[in-house]
């Protein structure tokens, strides 16, 4: 005996558009895993560069303890720092370099005025 089949039938409006709507929602599903897989590399990598400034770190230690045992104990007498008067001194106020984000900023600002102004 044959096995009869049911075919189960559904009406969707647009198949285009709910085609297009599915492969879009996939292409951001695999650039999400694209990002989370780049941030992953990314804290391996800084893992491994910590785990070496550390090591880095405990052969300066052992080094700079090796020196202080090999050099001679010298008094070094404390320096005299004399007052200065505040009133001497002039303070001439620096220019602040402004940063990129700061410009883009100021640049967005007045391409949105001029849209509003447009309206």
């Amino acid at each position: 005996m044959k096995k009869q089949e049911d075919f189960f039938y559904v009406c969707v409006k647009d198949p285009v558009g709910l085609r297009r709507d599915l492969l879009l929602s996939s292409k951001a599903l695999l650039d999400s895993l694209k990002t989370f897989e780049l941030h992953y590399s990314i804290k391996a990598e800084k893992t491994k560069l910590f785990h070496d400034l550390k090591k880095v770190f405990d052969d300066i230690l052992v080094l700079d303890r090796k020196l202080r045992s090999v050099l001679p104990k010298v008094k070094v007498p404390a320096a005299v720092v004399s007052p200065v008067d505040v009133e001497s001194v002039k303070f001439e106020p620096v220019a602040v370099k402004r940063s990129k984000l700061d410009v883009l900023e100021d640049e967005l600002s007045r391409v949105e005025s001029k849209l509003s102004s447009l309206k």
